[in-house]
């Protein structure tokens, strides 16, 4: 599991029949990358954090599934991800569309309903 900063996922789904290795440090460098990773069959990102071009899935012979938070990533190379016989699916979505939190939190601040905590 990359980019799991918070450890969010892991409360989110039922891991007891699998051995789950979060990274929680962003891993910009290609080569960190592939040595992370380079062992697994299944990885699992958070949104679009890490990208997967093309030379990525050339460099991760063993993998086999890419499972994404939502169901849109834009930084999955998907062409190159079917090329390498790499599976890519997502998780579904929330019910609340992110623009409804966004908004009740600018009014909050607008009208103070929290006090601040410095």
């Amino acid at each position: 599991m990359l980019d799991g900063y918070q450890g969010v996922a892991l409360g989110r789904a039922d891991w007891s029949s699998v051995e789950v290795t979060r990274f929680r440090e962003h891993l910009t460098s290609p080569d960190d990358l592939v040595r992370a990773i380079g062992d697994y069959e299944i990885v699992v990102i958070m949104r679009e954090r890490t990208p997967f071009p093309a030379y990525l899935f050339a460099r991760l012979p063993k993998l086999g599934l890419l499972i994404t938070s939502g169901m849109c990533n834009a930084s999955i190379d998907l062409d190159a991800a079917r090329a390498h016989g790499v599976t890519v699916c997502g998780t579904g979505s929330g019910s609340t569309p992110s623009a409804e939190p966004t908004w009740a939190l600018i009014l909050g601040l607008t009208r103070h309903l929290v006090p601040a905590r410095v």
